[in-house]
């Protein structure tokens, strides 16, 4: 049987009648990505969701060339994923570590939650019981994923609960625990302790909170192309100065040392904590030619402050002296000027084991 068509209006209405949630995010959030699509293919909308954000949505186990018989216009990008799924009775799944987006059978309700760039997901729940004190309590797995088009460093390794209740009203609560986790990809996920839940209960009617993450808005890309210039060389973009420090061949290798300096509203982190690891750089030979990755590379500070040395290797690299030879360059990528925002979440009627 062929599935049923909503409108827009009608479908968020269902949308809205059901476990998912739409939070305005907060002033400074980095915002979602708004996309608009008129009537067409499924395989056309994501086409055209691409365009319009860079994120590539896979048709998954649906059949792309089914009619999407609904306009999508001014919806942020999960609301637009979520409309797909229950408009084709699908849900929507994630993989290698959030880059790659999908869509697969429905097996369940849908009770996920989304905050402007980010959605939520509760994975499952189970039950620990504590022998020696007699005491149970319950594992809350909960998925947090975001557009995979900027990067988030690290975020709070439990969230601040706001409201948490049993289907009978009793109040819950969860430890409260200051600590960061730092992610890796476009997800994450946390597990969250709720306390004062019994067997007579069956479900988690409300569990409202939120998380503070450490984020950047995007990547800015810093080209050298100059390497036989005098250094110190130093480029500055969106409030981020890069400075080419060093470059020099050092028996078969080549070091690049590179500062990085970003405003005072730079997030504090600890020591053990670095934001910087991520960075990419590249060497590239003359008229696009060969692009050499570093072999290893050494971060120091943690701060607003960081050097960041980095080492290539390679053979070819050793028979041609980027020095002596223009057209070589180097292009390194950094993140725009960090932030910290809290992101919200608010899922109900979560089934109990």
């Amino acid at each position: 049987m062929p599935p049923k068509y909503y409108t827009l209006a009608i479908l968020f209405g269902l949308i809205a009648g059901s476990p998912v949630f739409a939070i305005d995010p907060p002033a400074k959030a980095i915002p979602a990505s708004m996309v608009n699509v008129e009537i067409s293919t499924l395989s056309q909308t994501l086409t055209e969701l691409e365009k319009q954000t860079g994120i590539k949505v896979s048709a998954g186990t649906l059949d792309p060339k089914s009619l999407f018989l609904m306009p999508i216009r001014n919806v942020p990008f999960w609301n637009a994923l979520e409309a797909i799924a229950a408009n084709s009775d699908s849900r929507i799944v994630t993989s290698k570590q959030g880059k790659r987006i999908a869509f697969a059978k429905k097996e369940g309700e849908n009770r996920s939650s989304i905050d402007g760039a980010f959605r939520f997901v509760p994975k499952n729940v189970a039950a620990r019981t504590d022998l020696e004190r007699g005491r149970t309590h319950y594992d809350l797995t909960l998925d947090i994923q975001w557009e995979p088009r900027f990067p988030v460093f690290r975020i709070d390794s439990q969230p601040k609960i706001r409201t948490a209740t049993d289907d009978k009203g009793t109040a819950l609560t969860s430890p409260a625990i200051s600590a960061k986790s730092p992610t890796t990809g476009y997800g994450h996920t946390a597990t969250i302790r709720i306390d004062g839940l019994t067997r007579s209960a069956r479900t988690i009617a409300r569990l409202e909170g939120e998380f503070i993450v450490t984020a950047s808005p995007k990547m800015l890309a810093f080209e050298f192309d100059d390497l036989q210039a005098k250094l110190p060389i130093v480029k500055e973009r969106d409030g981020v100065k890069v400075t080419l420090k060093s470059f020099a061949k050092i028996e078969d290798r080549w070091d690049v040392e590179l500062h990085l300096e970003y405003p005072a509203s730079h997030p504090e982190f600890e020591s053990f904590e670095s934001w910087a690891t991520g960075n990419a750089i590249r060497l590239i030979a003359p008229n696009a030619g060969n692009s050499y990755a570093e072999d290893n590379y050494d971060i120091t500070g943690s701060g607003r402050r960081v050097v960041a040395a980095y080492r290539f290797k390679d053979a070819t690299i050793g028979q041609r002296d980027p020095t002596k030879a223009k057209g070589w360059k180097i292009v390194y990528e950094t993140p725009a000027p960090l932030i910290e925002f809290p992101i919200r979440f608010d899922c109900k009627d979560i089934p109990l084991p």
